[in-house]
């Protein structure tokens, strides 16, 4: 039924009365229309895609369908009711500014017409070409209706190759191997990665259609089970094929190439596979074995046997014997194996073999089982990072390096450098432990082991943290002084676990510790020249000089103070001289004052009849009167 507009009148403007007498409702017009139900074809498959346009083309026995997008991408797809997934002809995009593809669609002969934005795009119905198919199995398992082919290495339609072109086979495509080495004698087990292999689904492979080649030597095929596939990532190859490689005689070292021949195969359901794939890349080594350590070890085993040489890793197999027991490895690299010596019979020399890919390399070496360690004791009870212990016991010398760990309960710290080995007594070295005991230091159980024989475990050990020299020098001493004193931090805590030795000058003092404060005495035939005499300290061997011993004397006076008691001595000595020369001056004048007097008497009683005159009467007066 159709309605005029005057059927509904518009809502009364606000603030105005409505014509109608019931006030309450107002009339608005209402369009109801009936629901259609979509259909999805795809069944969801499609996902997010939000598609703009769409064109179905029918080529040959197949439907196509051209889908533009919300941004501005062209799906190309095979419809398929009877298919739960997609067969995705080609997907690529209109431009750069992603505008969605306009609903309406034009035919132009074998191409359609795409809007999008203000441009216009003309696909081919048939695809956008075969280019951008790198590899002949792509290429041939492409829809019919493309007409792809295979041309001379790349994949193009009939009219556009020069040379021949085909669409019925295509050869194997062969993209790794492993290992990319082999003993030159001995069997490698390789594994080819690749497609287009035409293998059965549960892993045989045909019989006479497929042959590996490395170097001048065949590779057996073998069978490759399923469930055991490499964990290579499934982008790189979709197939494996296994072979055993035996070289053979007239092969040499060096390298090879490794090639894939597949030939007799019926036609699939695209092609047949018929062709070779050869890669480069694989060498031929001659293992070499140089240098066995150690040669001896305890009859319960557990050695650490290091064997050095030339490609030892090559290959997929290596085995060490000892007298014809496999020695677990641990460890491989190309110029080194370790593996642990399994139990001896006896005390006795017995010959290692190394076999690589079965085949024994060349040398001649044997390994002696000596009688098992026997650790009686370990002292002292403490100790810090670096100090030596003492392991007490018997044929200790059986191993090489005994195992010296501490345990805190938590974690557990190991060493193996020991000196001064004896049967009966070996000196180790503490392992490196960080002490972050609140008390300062942390108890553990100390153990030492000789390879696989019996160790021993100190319970109740104290780790404390390594005492350390002053960083201060040493003050001079006083000239009342007779011994030094200075501070040696950690000292006090670690005196009873180690020895400890202070010289001076090179004699001996018997020190006093007071706390992590050292008390020397000065020996009493040391005799400090004007530079002193040095300072050592060595605690548990290790040695350190903590600066010159000095008693300061004349060189210890400023220079001002001497210049002052110089120039006094001179001054006195100028005074004295002054003196002296003033007092020689006097008496030679009072004795040339002296001599007339004294001969006075004399003249009187010589010659009386020579007249006195006054001065020679008061001479005369004083030489009487002395």
């Amino acid at each position: 039924m159709e309605m005029s507009p005057d059927s509904f009148p518009d809502p009364p403007q606000p603030g105005l009365e409505a014509l109608s007498p019931n006030t309450s409702c107002h009339h608005f017009p209402l369009l109801v229309s009936s629901s259609f139900s979509r259909v999805d074809l795809f069944n969801g498959l499609l996902g997010p895609v939000q598609v703009t346009a769409l064109h179905v083309t029918r080529l040959d026995n197949v439907t196509l369908a051209h889908m533009g997008t919300a941004d501005g991408r062209i799906l190309q797809v095979e419809l398929a009711r009877s298919l739960n997934y997609l067969l995705y002809v080609s997907n690529f995009s209109l431009g750069s500014n992603g505008q969605p593809v306009h609903r309406d669609i034009s035919r132009l002969g074998d191409h359609l017409l795409f809007a999008s934005g203000d441009k216009v795009f003309q696909v081919p119905i048939r695809g956008p070409g075969c280019r951008h198919f790198l590899t002949c199995w792509r290429c041939l398992r492409a829809q019919r209706f493309m007409g792809c082919g295979w041309c001379g290495g790349m994949c193009g339609r009939q009219k556009e190759c020069p040379g021949p072109w085909q669409q019925d086979h295509c050869p194997p495509e062969l993209t790794e191997f492993h290992p990319q080495s082999g003993p030159l004698r001995g069997s490698t087990r390789l594994t080819l990665c690749g497609s287009n292999f035409n293998l059965h689904p549960t892993g045989l492979v045909p019989k006479d259609t497929h042959q590996v080649t490395v170097g001048q030597s065949p590779c057996r095929l073998l069978h490759k089970d399923s469930s055991n596939l490499s964990q290579v990532p499934r982008k790189y190859f979709v197939e494996e094929l296994e072979c055993e490689l035996e070289p053979l005689v007239m092969q040499v070292a060096g390298p090879a190439n490794v090639s894939l021949t597949v030939s007799n195969v019926p036609l699939g359901r695209h092609f047949r596979v018929d062709g070779t794939s050869m890669l480069q890349g694989f060498s031929f080594v001659e293992p070499v074995l140089r240098t066995v350590q150690p040669l001896f070890g305890p009859r319960a085993g557990g050695t650490s046997l290091t064997l050095e040489g030339q490609g030892l890793s090559v290959g997929t197999s290596r085995a060490v014997l000892i007298n014809g027991t496999e020695c677990p490895l641990k460890r491989v690299s190309e110029g080194q194996l370790l593996c642990t010596t399994p139990p001896g019979a006896a005390t006795a020399s017995v010959p290692i073999r190394l076999q690589v890919g079965g085949a024994k390399v060349p040398g001649s070496w044997n390994f002696h089982y000596k009688e098992d360690p026997i650790m009686l004791g370990i002292s002292p009870n403490c100790g810090y990072t670096g100090s030596y212990v003492t392991i007490r016991g018997q044929h200790l010398t059986s191993v090489r390096h005994l195992m010296v760990s501490f345990h805190d309960g938590l974690k557990a710290v190991e060493n193996r450098q020991c000196e001064g080995q004896l049967p009966e007594q070996h000196w180790c070295r503490l392992p490196e432990y960080v002490v972050r005991g609140p008390q300062g230091w942390v108890m553990g159980n100390l153990s030492v082991q000789g390879d696989g024989a019996p160790g021993f475990t100190l319970p109740g050990f104290r780790f404390l943290p390594p005492p350390y020299p002053p960083s201060t020098d040493l003050a001079p001493l006083k000239p009342e002084e007779h011994a030094i004193k200075f501070e040696y931090i950690g000292l006090g805590a670690v005196a009873d676990c180690v020895d400890v030795n202070v010289t001076v000058g090179g004699e001996s003092c018997r020190h006093e510790l007071r706390g992590d404060v050292v008390v020397c005495p000065l020996p009493l035939s040391l005799q400090l020249g004007k530079d002193g005499a040095p300072l050592q300290v060595c605690v548990d061997g290790g040695c350190h000089i903590l600066g010159r011993v000095v008693r300061p004397g004349l060189e210890g006076v400023p220079q001002s103070m001497l210049l002052c008691v110089l120039l006094a001595l001179l001054l006195l000595v100028g005074v004295l001289a002054a003196v002296l020369v003033f007092s020689y001056y006097r008496r030679k004048q009072l004795g040339e004052l002296s001599t007339p007097i004294l001969t006075q008497p004399l003249l009187q009683n010589s010659d009386t009849s020579k007249p006195l005159y006054p001065w020679s009467a008061h001479a005369s007066w004083v030489g009487v009167s002395l």
